[in-house]
């Protein structure tokens, strides 16, 4: 029975959806149609078994675990800030059945990571004509920001150090650690 056991969990991790994680091991197993070669009482050196195994195997929804992640800190995370789906892991462990009830339980383990929602949009127009210190303030302002480095691709070495007047020709580059 346990080499069956590998060959479901293979065969439902082949069925899993892209935005789907099958729990670890099988949560359940039942033993049905059972056929015997030899009636009840009967003499017989050997006996053969005829019988259907099912294993109940669980799924979880990542957006599902990213939301209830989301909920359970909402209250601990400023409203500004989003979850990075590429930086958090979450995982489902340790996961019980109660027979009696139907209710299954497990642990959750979130490493979650949040970044604020830099609105970048306005900031070129709002910067443009400014001078590094202005702009270092304005920048730092923002919610989330750590360091604000200004580079110039053209200066004249006697002018002073400005942002260029048109906000066309102001870039933006965001780093995140």
């Amino acid at each position: 029975i346990e080499g069956l056991e590998s060959k479901a969990l293979e065969k439902a991790k082949a069925q899993v959806g892209d935005n789907e994680v099958l729990v670890e091991g099988v949560m359940d197993s039942q033993l049905t149609n059972k056929k015997f070669d030899q009636k009840e009482k009967a003499k017989a050196k050997t006996v053969k078994l005829t019988a259907t195994v099912s294993y109940d195997v669980g799924f979880y929804n990542k957006d599902d675990i990213k939301t209830f992640a989301t909920d359970y800190a909402q209250d601990d995370i400023p409203d500004d800030y989003v979850i990075k789906d590429e930086k958090s892991e979450f995982d489902l462990k340790n996961l019980e059945t109660d027979e009696k009830s139907g209710s299954t339980s497990a642990n959750l383990i979130m490493k979650a990571a949040y970044a604020p929602v830099l609105k970048l949009d306005s900031l070129p127009e709002e910067v443009k004509g400014k001078s590094i210190g202005a702009v270092e303030e304005i920048v730092k302002e923002l919610n989330g920001v750590k360091n604000i480095t200004v580079e110039y691709k053209r200066q004249l070495p006697l002018l002073p150090k400005i942002l260029p007047m048109n906000a066309k020709n102001i870039s933006i580059l965001v780093r995140e650690e």
